[in-house]
């Protein structure tokens, strides 16, 4: 009877034991599970920090081979401004667009460079649209708020030549907004 006895306690003890190990293993399993949530959460949003600047950083770059590539094709100053207006945001679509962009201006800067009557006729239709835009600040534009814009962009209200600095900042020198992107 007593060896009954004890092998019944050394069961019970070892049921209490399993008993006791279970709730522990269970809330040790649990706060495992809650560390690698969170792993995978930081390790998630730092990939997606790291892309994010690799994105803008070859953005930046291929936005500055196109505005040499714009100047040097006299590409329309309006194109230039919607594209950047549509084109603004930093993603992996846009980043496709301006790469497309790029080879289309490469071609047609081959094409330019081969034909001067095609670069007469683009550097006249340039030409054009830029006195367009000249006589609309001269004359659609409120004098108010022209001299507005002239102070704004750091132009002195009294110097020759402000439209077209004008003109430049808005359209040529965007350098400075690419680089605080």
């Amino acid at each position: 009877i007593q060896k009954e006895t004890n092998t019944k306690l050394k069961s019970i003890k070892l049921l209490q034991t399993y008993l006791k190990t279970s709730s522990l293993r269970k809330r040790h399993i649990n706060t495992m599970n809650s560390i690698s949530r969170c792993q995978a959460v930081l390790r998630g949003t730092l990939l997606r920090n790291q892309q994010k600047k690799l994105l803008n950083m070859n953005l930046s770059k291929i936005r500055k081979q196109i505005l040499g590539l714009w100047e040097k094709t006299f590409t329309a100053l309006m194109y230039r401004a919607k594209f950047w207006i549509v084109y603004e945001q930093p993603t992996y679509l846009n980043l496709a667009i301006h790469n497309e962009e790029l080879d289309r201006l490469n071609n047609l800067l081959n094409r330019l460079q081969t034909s001067k009557t095609a670069q007469n006729e683009a550097k006249l239709r340039f030409d054009a649209e830029k006195q367009e835009l000249r006589r609309l600040l001269k004359e659609e534009l409120q004098q108010n708020i022209r001299e507005s814009l002239y102070t704004s962009w750091g132009i002195n209200i009294k110097s020759k030549n402000k439209k077209d600095k004008l003109l430049n900042e808005l359209f040529l020198t965007n350098q400075s907004k690419l680089k605080s992107k």
